[in-house]
This record gives C-alpha cells, sequence and structure tokens, in this order.
C-alpha cells in the first residue's frame, strides 16, 4: 500500500496497534492534512472508522461498525436490506448449542466465531457431539479485536460453489477489481482452498455476484476504500459468508496487473488521492481477464511436516512455465490447518495463456510441496464444480 500510494506523492503513516483514545490520536494525525485512514488489519477496521468520522475524511458508517466485523449483526444488516444471509443462531453454551443441532436435526452446519479469531477455524460438523466439541473452542479463546468470544455461532451449511469479489469504493461508487471462483475441499471438519481461478468478468454468473456485492456493502455502509466478500452461489442465489474491508491478502499488484488489468492497491490509493479520476475512469467498471490466472494454496489439505520445504523444491516450483510467484511460506493462516498446526507452504501465482498449461503446473507444484507435509484425510469434494 506505502509503494500505491507513492505513485500518487502521497505518504503513509502508520499507526501501531498500541494508541491513545481516538480524540488524542486524531488530534495528532490531523496536523499531517491526512487523505484518509485504512486499516492495515482487521483489528484495525472499528479505529479506521472513527478516525476517518472525527477527521471528516471519507470512511464508511461507523454506526455500522459492529455489523462489519460480527457475523451475527452482520446477518442483521443483510435480513434488514431484505438480502440472503446464512441461518444461523448464536448460544454463550457449547451444549445449548449442540441441542439446538440436535432439534433442527439437519446436518452437516457449520461452527463458527462471530468474529475472526487467530487459531480458531471454521468447523463443520455431522452430529451434535461436534458441534459441542467446537463451540467449546470457539468459546473463551479471544477474536482479533482483543475481545473474549462470549458466544459461538450455529449456521446452516450452504451448498453451491465459492467464490470472493473485490472491489474499491469511493462515495459509494465501485470498481469490481476481480472475482475469483474458490475450489475447495472437504478435509474431516475442515473446508480447504484447493486453487482460486479468475472468472470470466462478462459471464452471468459474475454479474450475479457483483450485483448482490453491491447490495451487501450498501446494506454495511461501505462507501469507501477497499473489500473482499466470501460468498456461496447457491441454487436460489449468492449468500455472503464473510467480508473483509481491508486489502485482499492476495494481492499482488504486478500479478494483478498482468493478468486482469488493475489491481486492487493502485485503485484503492487512486481512489483517495484522485478521486475524481478514479470515479471518472473505473466507478461502475470491473477488471478484464488477460489470461488464465490461479493462485493455487499449497497448503490445502496439510499439516505440518517436520521439515520446510528446501529450496531446491522452491527452486523446481519457480521454474514452472506458468508460476509469476511463489510465496513459499509458511502461512500464519487458520484456514491452511487445524488449531494448532501450522503450514509448511504457502501460496503460488500462476498465469499463462493456456489453461491445459496451469493445470500441469498445479499438479507439479503439488507433488513438490507435498513431501515435506502430513496430509489430512479427505473426505470429497466441496464445491469444485
Amino acid at each position: 500500500m506505502p509503494l500505491s500510494f507513492a505513485k500518487w506523492g502521497v505518504d503513509v503513516l502508520r499507526i501501531p496497534g498500541a494508541t491513545p483514545r481516538t480524540a488524542e490520536l486524531a488530534a495528532r494525525i490531523a496536523s499531517r492534512s491526512p487523505l484518509c485512514v485504512l486499516p492495515g488489519e482487521e483489528s484495525c477496521g472499528p479505529l479506521a472508522d472513527a478516525l476517518a468520522e472525527r477527521l471528516g475524511l471519507p470512511g464508511n458508517a461507523p454506526e455500522l461498525s459492529t455489523a462489519r466485523r460480527d457475523k451475527d449483526a452482520m446477518a442483521r444488516a443483510l435480513r434488514h436490506a431484505g438480502l440472503r444471509h446464512p441461518r444461523q443462531w448464536r448460544r454463550d453454551d457449547p451444549q445449548a448449542l449442540a441441542e439446538l443441532a440436535a432439534a433442527r436435526g439437519v446436518f452437516p452446519v457449520v461452527v463458527t466465531p462471530l468474529s475472526r479469531t487467530p487459531g480458531v477455524d471454521t468447523t463443520v460438523c455431522e452430529d451434535p457431539q461436534e458441534v459441542r466439541k467446537a463451540a467449546e473452542t470457539v468459546i473463551g479463546g479471544r477474536n482479533v479485536f482483543g475481545e473474549p468470544n462470549s458466544h459461538a455461532l450455529l449456521r446452516e451449511f450452504l451448498p453451491g460453489p465459492a467464490y470472493t469479489v473485490e472491489s474499491v469504493s469511493r462515495d459509494g461508487r465501485r470498481c469490481t477489481v476481480a472475482v475469483q471462483r474458490r475450489h475447495t475441499r472437504r478435509f474431516g471438519p475442515y473446508v480447504r482452498t484447493d486453487r482460486s481461478e479468475l472468472a470470466e468478468p462478462d459471464s452471468a454468473v459474475a454479474a450475479r455476484l457483483v450485483a448482490y456485492t453491491h447490495d451487501v456493502l450498501e446494506a454495511l455502509g461501505v462507501r469507501n476504500g477497499p473489500s473482499r466478500t466470501e460468498l456461496i452461489l447457491t441454487p436460489d442465489g449468492p449468500v455472503l459468508l464473510d467480508a473483509a474491508f481491508r486489502l485482499s491478502p492476495d494481492v499482488l499488484p504486478g500479478y494483478d496487473d498482468l493478468s486482469r488489468g488493475v489491481n486492487q492497491s493502485d485503485l484503492t490509493a487512486q481512489a483517495f488521492a484522485e478521486p475524481q479520476r478514479f470515479l471518472a475512469e473505473w466507478a461502475g467498471r470491473g477488471y478484464a481477464k488477460l489470461c488464465e490466472a490461479q493462485l493455487v494454496d499449497t497448503a490445502a489439505g496439510f499439516t505440518a511436516g517436520p521439515d520446510q520445504l528446501d529450496q531446491e523444491a522452491v527452486d523446481a516450483v519457480e521454474a514452472l512455465p506458468s508460476v509469476y510467484f511463489f510465496d513459499a511460506g509458511p502461512r500464519g493462516n487458520s484456514r491452511t490447518g487445524p488449531p494448532g498446526s501450522r503450514p509448511v507452504t504457502g501460496v503460488a501465482y500462476t498465469l499463462h495463456g493456456s489453461a491445459r498449461q496451469l493445470e500441469q503446473d498445479r499438479s507439479r507444484i503439488r507433488e513438490l510441496t507435498a513431501s515435506v507435509a502430513r496430509p489430512l484425510r479427505p473426505l470429497e469434494p466441496v464445491c469444485t464444480g
């Protein structure tokens, strides 16, 4: 992000996690004539909202700050706007949640924290005992905002392919930076992303996802800055699983520019540094698919093995025709393993004119990175289409 703002002659001031009260911090920032306040991490979202409001800067509705970070409040906001959302129930007692699941009698179900919690995965449960065990893991932990998890959330398990939609907004007008199809597999109680591939921007599916995402962002008071929504395309239409209101964790500007002609980091900087230009050039528009592109999650379905990936294997991955960049990890991301596990590898950014070449390279990447990891037991593909 600093490099993106530097292209417009704008300096970035980093605010450490331990900060004084909002009023004091706003007074210190005001002397720098700021253009915007953006969260570098999800945990900084509420502070960024409050500072933007106090400083009179373009931001997002502070009264909906809780709805942007709490899945239960998020669903209520969507329901109020008449939008589809998962059916879900919150409880502060694991046994009560298990009894609720038993009374419904519909499995599988999902147990998840209300807000993102380090080291705690979203868990797919097949019976009430698994629900209780998963809820015990959630309740008592602390989320990314430093708050204790007093409740766990029971959700319906949604059928259908998984997608992400990345956007940049300015004054409520938006550019769609990417629609990604997430191919996932289920490993025991966990659903893992095997790979993400760039969707055709002019497809009917992309149009439905983008339209729904726009309505979601409106319902959550998102008018400025980057966002990333995680969706399931059910038979009845798109449904929001989760959302984050910062840069996508997979942004890689050079790769994104080559594969889709735009990247979320540079576009976010332009939206604040040159808003009129952003509105004229990008608002209401979207990305182009310039080639075949996949992000291969090389840790999908693995826990940590005894060794790190050796340099010979890293070099072999990087030499493959479609590999633009290989982040060999390890990645501190709870979605790549069960609680307490440490992923040994990261993500390969691949692009090529040939879809066949991408598939050949993905198979080879799997061979090269699987040698140092212990596989989880796969149950079934989920949403692989």
